[in-house]
């Protein structure tokens, strides 16, 4: 079964961007991604920098969904952290943390704490 990835919070140029950047990225690792819908998703990435990633921030983590920030502070209240200005590295090593998380909860927060 695939993971499911889903975009919110953020400005259709930013949601291009990334759209761009996933499909590269997941190519990387297997494909093991798939796009989808918020609703539809278990990871959720939100631009916490813009005006409505804070509330869909809490209304994703009020629901128990993992939220994936992406943010230029080194620091959110998010489960992971996508750095901006992202490269699609940065976003390869985000989704194989949270892919970790999937299968292995311990392994996937020491990896989590080393990406910090």
């Amino acid at each position: 079964m695939p993971l499911t990835l889903g975009l919110t919070g953020m400005d259709p140029a930013t949601e291009a961007d990334l759209k761009t950047a996933f499909a590269e990225a997941n190519r990387a690792s297997g494909g093991r991604w798939q796009l989808v819908p918020e609703g539809e998703a278990d990871y959720v990435v939100v631009d916490m920098d813009s005006m409505y990633g804070p509330m869909s921030w809490l209304k994703l983590h009020a629901s128990g969904k993992t939220v994936i920030g992406l943010t230029s502070s080194q620091r959110t209240q998010t489960d992971f952290l996508l750095p901006r200005p992202f490269t699609v590295a940065a976003l390869a090593n985000v989704l194989d943390a949270t892919a970790a998380q999937a299968s292995d909860p311990v392994a996937a927060s020491v990896k989590a704490e080393q990406l910090d």
